[in-house]
């Protein structure tokens, strides 16, 4: 005789393999419906060509000033917070640290990337002049 424990194992055993092959029947039938799978068209991809034309000046100032803007308001918020002009509340340590005033960090989440930003807007910033 069949015990309840094992009608239940075998229950479940029928059902994962009946999932398991319902889920291999669509994983089938979505991919024969794909004929490029891994192939992508990116319509606004532009080539360094493009670059040099006059029309391609105004989208690349406004990257610019959009940069600029992004590493000023970075660097404005981290020394505010250091500054006390700002007041901070929270669980983030790294604020916890600027809010005493410890901007020399490294490892700092929000005081590391006061560099690289603005050393790419200079490079780039040169690279469009």
């Amino acid at each position: 005789m069949i015990s309840r424990k094992d009608r239940k194992r075998s229950s479940h055993r029928m059902l994962w393999a009946s999932t398991r092959g319902a889920l291999a029947l669509l994983l089938v039938m979505g991919m024969a419906g794909c004929d490029e799978l891994i192939e992508v068209e990116n319509p606004n991809n532009v080539s360094e060509d493009d670059l040099g034309e006059a029309t391609a000046a105004s989208p690349l100032v406004s990257g610019l000033v959009a940069r600029v803007s992004f590493a000023y308001g970075g660097t404005l918020l981290v020394q505010s917070a250091a500054a006390d002009e700002l007041t901070w509340v929270g669980s983030r340590d790294a604020w916890q640290q600027l809010d005493f005033g410890n901007v020399s960090d490294p490892l700092n989440e929000f005081t590391d990337t006061g560099c690289p930003i603005p050393s790419w807007l200079r490079s780039a910033g040169s690279a469009t002049s």
